[in-house]
Formats: structure tokens, sequence, C-alpha cells
């Protein structure tokens, strides 16, 4: 069974059907329709439609016909409904929202906004979800008991007379399905989802009454006598007595329908009724609808007096007036639900739609109404809940849940202001949640895959951004799993500040510095780092060891090696002068990136600065190792390239935007035919297509480009110093090289990309859209047989 969202996407276009799967990848399941009528019948034959993507304009049914039998069938309610349309017209869109749409996103595509739209649509109906699925187990269990009790009373009459012991459940299926339509075709009875529930199971003591007959009367197989007659009619008064001797503290809305329901479901709405002579609604609607239901079942079913009539005589009889005369609008009711009736009278009464009744607590807990009030559970809930929260707070730090069925992550920070504290998300990347380093979020993965129910916690030293300063946490995560069949269920996690902690090792000796001990300190940083100085924070001079190890002065300034002619604005040094504190920042050199840590230290009563600096290639991670004890060593992790494919993370882009907007040409790169890739070699495979096409790419451009995996199968490609004509001839050999590059292992896999570029187009983030726009008209283009658009 996928675990995997289903989208339905209705439109009669394969083109825009095409384009929608590609932009929201093979995160999702997918099924299409071509026009509203085979949508609706999608809907109907499948429960596990997550959401539909729905086009206006289509054959045979639009998207406002299928809007309206999706309202008619009560679908809505359960699945969103995104309008994807080219038509701009506000008529359009007001009525899709009229109609129940979620959203409304026009064509033509834009990638962010329906990935986002997407997501966020979804995200609203899972927690809803959630709930019905908490609580269908409890109500399935309600019910089996309330199905058990009553079979108790059907068993019960069905000794005391002929009558079949089904007669009882008859009524209780038909009284649900009379009052749920009479309360779609009118508003005079005002009955809630309780109130129906409730009226139908009380049903079932409508002839409770029956066993103060003598079973000759009640088993007679002819007409009744005059005197055996009136006792008979007693029935209904002696059942109204029976409750009334019970003596036990009950609901009393309960109570009184109980007493309504026994005391008149032989009235009638002309008067001609008993056992008082009740005229219309001065019967209540409970006995009004329950005497419907026990008329057709008497009709439909054999009794010792009388054969049984068909369910077409039955329905015909009732509203002739030939069983007496009901209240109009049910006789309307009836005639509309006859055809579930029958369906309903031939199969199991006892089955129970507990669904719908979950659905309807759920959605009084979305709403925070107050439960039955013997709910105990839902109580006890509320209280752990609570109880957790306040232990969660005093913990501090940041929270997080990963529920596994909902692939939904929940953020809590406690040390943020109250309005920002949670977050909640569909979990798609690694980098969604945005806060551990690629090479974290993979070594916190595998770990978790070797946890177990009975070892189930992983502990790690991290550093994730905090303020806009990377700083060290402790990462403590634990593995959820079911009780009864050992599932895993989801992750809980919690992220401890522990920047003193980690910082607090190197602190004595720095503090302690002499010129000894600062000459083997500099020189085991060396090993390690490609910058290790020492500053004068005042004077931004560099200072150095002379041979006899004194501290000197030289006439070159710390920002000179960052291409600079005077102090820099955020100057780092001066920093941690004025905190006396480990202060980090990201620098560029000859558009590389540097990652800069400083100290405040004391050398024998000089005051300084250990500065030291790093890389961020790969080559110095390698070099760094993966010793968490050292702080020096791993903050400098690479945070800014991907794992898989070796270019630069989106991150990168969002960090050094500035330094990129001087460039003159952008190209979008989107792989062709990725998912199939996946769905048909598997994931392994579609990885290695990733490198290669990376590599493909890294290989044709020049060092001072940038290359940026922008997310699943997209690239970024950002060129500087380059002519127009250059620009677009690099990009058709590019896709040249990419479609000539080969899997070893699977030489038959054929490797392609859909490229759209944009020259001197400024600032950098309209140069991004509309590369993006023209690498999405390019790709229409390839799959219509057109290979050779770049631009």
């Amino acid at each position: 069974m996928s675990l995997k969202e289903k989208i339905l996407i209705a439109d009669d276009s394969e083109m825009n059907q095409m384009l929608l799967e590609e932009i929201l990848s093979d995160k999702y399941e997918y099924v299409m329709a071509k026009d509203g009528t085979e949508a609706v019948d999608i809907l109907e034959k499948n429960d596990d439609i997550d959401l539909v993507m729905l086009d206006i304009n289509m054959p045979k049914m639009d998207g406002f016909g299928v809007l309206e039998i999706m309202n008619l069938r009560h679908w809505i309610s359960e699945v969103p409904v995104i309008i994807i349309s080219s038509e701009s017209d506000v008529d359009f869109i007001r009525r899709s929202y009229d109609l129940g749409a979620s959203d409304y996103i026009s064509r033509p595509f834009d990638l962010t906004v329906v990935r986002r739209r997407v997501e966020n649509t979804l995200m609203l109906y899972v927690r809803q979800k959630r709930l019905v699925r908490l609580v269908e187990e409890q109500v399935y269990e309600r019910e089996k008991t309330n199905n058990t009790m009553i079979n108790i009373l059907s068993h019960v009459i069905e000794y005391r007379n002929n009558e079949s012991g089904q007669h009882i459940l008859h009524v209780r299926t038909m009284t649900d399905i009379l009052l749920r339509r009479l309360i779609e075709i009118t508003d005079k009875y005002p009955l809630t989802e309780t109130d129906i529930s409730m009226i139908a199971s009380v049903s079932a003591l409508h002839d409770i009454g029956k066993i103060s007959v003598p079973k000759a009367i009640l088993n007679k197989p002819g007409k009744l006598d005059p005197e055996e007659w009136e006792i008979m009619k007693s029935h209904a008064a002696i059942g109204d007595s029976m409750l009334c001797d019970i003596g036990m503290q009950q609901s009393e809305t309960l109570m009184n329908l109980a007493h309504e329901i026994c005391r008149w479901h032989h009235e009638r709405w002309d008067g001609r009724g008993y056992p008082d002579g009740l005229k219309g609604d001065e019967i209540p609607i409970s006995a009004q609808v329950v005497a419907m239901a026990d008329v057709y079942d008497a009709l439909t079913s054999e009794r010792c007096y009388k054969k049984s009539f068909d369910h077409a005589t039955a329905i015909k009889m009732i509203t002739n007036g030939e069983c007496g005369a009901f209240n109009p609008l049910l006789i309307q009711c009836l005639l509309d639900v006859q055809d579930q009736l029958f369906e309903n009278m031939h199969t199991d009464p006892r089955r129970f739609d507990y669904r719908q009744e979950a659905k309807r607590l759920s959605d009084e807990m979305l709403e925070q109404k107050e439960l039955m009030p013997n709910n105990r559970a839902h109580s006890l809930l509320t209280f752990e809940q609570k109880k957790a929260e306040f232990f969660a707070e005093q913990c501090g730090g940041i929270q997080f849940e990963f529920d596994h069925w909902t692939n939904t992550v929940h953020l809590k920070d406690w040390n943020a202001p109250v309005d920002q504290r949670e977050k909640s998300m569909y979990l798609t990347e690694w980098n969604d949640v945005s806060l551990l380093s690629e090479k974290d979020w993979l070594a916190m993965r595998e770990k978790l895959k070797a946890t177990t129910p009975e070892r189930p916690e992983v502990k790690m030293i991290v550093q994730i951004p905090v303020n806009g300063e990377y700083r060290w946490q402790r990462l403590t995560v634990k593995s959820l799993w079911t009780t009864k069949y050992k599932n895993y269920a989801g992750v809980l996690g919690h992220f401890k500040d522990i920047q003193d902690e980690m910082v607090r090792r190197g602190e004595d000796v720095l503090e302690k510095c002499t010129e000894d001990s600062i000459a083997h300190l500099l020189k085991d940083l060396s090993r390690v780092f490609e910058v290790v100085r020492l500053v004068d924070p005042k004077t931004n001079e560099n200072l150095e060891l002379d041979k006899d190890g004194k501290v000197i002065t030289t006439p070159i300034h710390c920002y000179e090696i960052w291409g600079r002619n005077e102090p820099c604005e955020n100057c780092i040094s001066s920093r941690s002068l004025e905190g006396k504190e480990w202060v980090t920042k990201l620098e560029m050199r000859d558009r590389q990136m540097y990652f800069v840590l400083s100290k405040h230290i004391n050398v024998n009563g000089r005051t300084c600065t250990l500065e030291i600096a790093s890389h961020e290639d790969e080559a110095e991670c390698t070099r760094c190792g993966g010793d968490n004890d050292a702080p020096t060593r791993s903050s400098f992790m690479n945070f800014y390239r991907d794992a898989l494919t070796g270019t630069y993370r989106r991150l990168y882009l969002e960090s050094f935007q500035s330094n990129l907007e001087s460039a003159d040409a952008v190209a979008f790169v989107d792989v062709d035919l990725f998912k199939q890739i996946n769905d048909t070699y598997g994931h392994p495979v579609g990885d290695e297509a990733l490198k290669t096409i990376a590599n493909t790419i890294r290989s044709g451009i020049r060092g001072s480009d940038t290359l940026i995996r922008y997310g699943g199968d997209e690239f970024l490609l950002i060129f500087s110093k380059i002519g127009e004509e250059v620009f677009y001839e690099r990009l058709k050999q590019l896709r040249r090289a990419v479609q000539e590059a080969k899997l070893p292992d699977y030489p038959e896999v054929k490797l392609d990309v859909s490229l759209g570029g944009v020259y001197r187009v400024h600032p950098l983030s309209e140069a991004i859209r509309q590369a993006d726009l023209r690498m999405y008209e390019n790709k229409a283009k390839h799959a219509n047989g057109n290979h050779a658009a770049c631009r």
C-alpha cells in the first residue's frame, strides 16, 4: 500500500497533465482524468483521493459541474480541490470559491506557486484526517457495543412473537436514512448529527411494550377481534410506562426521545392514530419517522398474519395512504431514498458507517467544541496534552515531531517569539526543515534506520543556524513505534544549545596563552585550516611571532586578504573583542566562500584575536574529519554543498545572492523524464543519473560559473562575463553533452535535459523567474519533437 498522497488531475490536455506531474515530482501518486465525467467516476470508485486538481473548461462535464456533484454528494468536505485554469475572469474565480474550491492557480504554471499551494492545501486536511483515524476506532467500538445491546433486545422481541429479530435493526437503519434526507430538504426540524444518532438508536425501543402483550395475541395467525386489538394497541402506552418505571439516571434528551417513540409511533398525521390521537406536528418528529420505518418494514416482512409485499408495492401503499396518513415531507423523503432503502434492506442492517460519526467528532475537536460529557478518554487526552506542553516549555530549545503516516514535521522553537514558535510542513527533501546540514541529515537518517523499538534513541552533536549564526547543539531523537505490531510511526527530537559548553573546552587554553603555548596552538591549527593568524582588533594589523616567539606587529591589515582596502563593515575581530566569545561569519574571495571564526585571547597581557578560516570546498571538509569534539574542526562543515551531486545547494544562492547579482546570464536546467527513470529502474539509478548530469554540466562550464541544485531534478546555472551568443551556444553544448553521457551499468537509460536561459536580466530573482518559464516552454517543445530551443 502506497503511503504517498494521491492526486487526481482532471484536465483535457495531456500536456498540462504531464507538466503538473513533472512540477510536483514523484512525491505523489497520480490519477488522470480527461474530462469531468471521468473525474466524477474516479472519485466515486476511489475513496483514497487526497486532492483534486481541476480544470474548468473540459468536454462532457466542465469543472463547475464536477464541483456541483462533489457538493451534492458531500465529497467536497473531505477532498480539497484546486482549480487550474487559464481563465482569469473574476466571475470564474468567484464561482469556483463559492462551489467549495480550496485554491485557484492560473496558467501558465509557476513552479514554486504550484508546489507550495499543493503542499499547503494538503496540509490543511492532514489534521482532520489524523483525527478521523484516531476517533474512528473508538466510535467503532462504541457502535459495536450499541449493536450488541440492540441485538439482545431484538432476540427478546423475537422470543415473544414470531416477528423477525431483524425488524428492530431494519427500523434503526431506515430511521437514520429518512432523518438525514429530511434535514437536506428542509430546515423545519433543526436536527443535529447527535440527534439523528440518538433517535436511530432509541428507535430500537419502539415496541418494548409488546413484552406485556400475551403471546397468543402476538402470534395469532388471523385477524384480531376488537378486544384483542385493544390489548395489542395498549403496547404503546405500556412501553412508555415501563420507561417511567426504570428509575435510573439517564440523559434527559435520550429518555425524552425514548418516551416519544414508544408512546407515539402509531400516531398518524391526520389524527387517526393511537393512543392519544395526536395530529400533524403535535407528533414529535422522532415518532413520525420511526412510525414510517415501522410500517415499511412490516409491509416488506412476512408475519404470522400476512405475506410480505415487495419493495415497490410497499412504497406505493405508504404514499397512497393505505397505511395511514404521514407527513408530506416524510413522503417526499421516502420517495427520494427508496433506492437507497432497497439496497440497505438487502444488506446486513447491523452495518454502521462509523467513519461518518468519526468525522463528526473530529470536526467538533477541530472547532474546539465540547464533546459528549461522558467522553472521559478525551478529557484525559486533553490533560495529557497540556501536561506535555508544560514540560516541553520547561525544556526549551527546539523540538520537533515527525509523523510517518502523513509525512509531516511539526517544529516548535521555544526561543522564538510566541507568534513564530510553531511551524508545520510536508517533508519532501532534507532541506525542507532548513536546520541540519545535508551531511548531518543523512547521518541522522542512517542512525534512525538502525533503531528498534527496544533501542529507539539516537544522540548527535550538530550545528544549526540560530538567529543568523551557527551554534552547537546536542540533538536527541527517538523513533516511535506502534504498540501492537511494532510498526515505525514517527520521530520525536530535541535540539539543546551547547554552544557555551563546546567553546568552553578551548577557553582555558586560549585565555592562558603564553608565547610558547600560542606557537604550538597556531602550528596545530595550521594543519587543519587554510588561514590561521593573530590580529590586533584595534588597528586591524596582522600579528606574527618572531624567531624568539615574541608577538610583533606587521604592516599587513587583516582585511586585505578579502580583497578590501578598508576594514570590513562586519569586522569579526572587533566583534570578538566586544563579546569576549567565539564569533563567526562568511567571506568571499575570488568567488570562493570561506568560513571565518574569531576569538579574543590574551598573550602575555597583550590583547589579540585568534582568527581562523577555511575554504568550504569538500577537500577541506575531508581534512576536517568527523570529530565533533573540536569546535575549530566541525565549525566548517560543508553547509553549502549538495552531498549527492557535489553542486552548490539552494542555500548558497539564498546566502550569497547579493554577490551574484552582477551575473550576465542565468539558465534553468530540468532533467527530462526523471520520474520515469525512478519508476523504471529505482531511485539509486535516478541518483546516478543526477550525479552524471551534474558532473557533465560542471565539466562544460568555467570555474567562475556557478552550478546550483535548485531542488529535486532542477539545476540553476549562473554565468558572469560571458557574451550573449556564447551563452546560448554554451547551453546547446551542455544539452548535447548530457545526451551523449551514459550510465555505466545502465547504458539503455537515455539522459536529457530541458534548458531555459535569459541574458542581462536583472535583478537576479527576475532572471531566475524568466529562465524557469523559458525552461518549461522548451520542455513543451521537446515533447512535440523540437529539440533545438534553449532560449
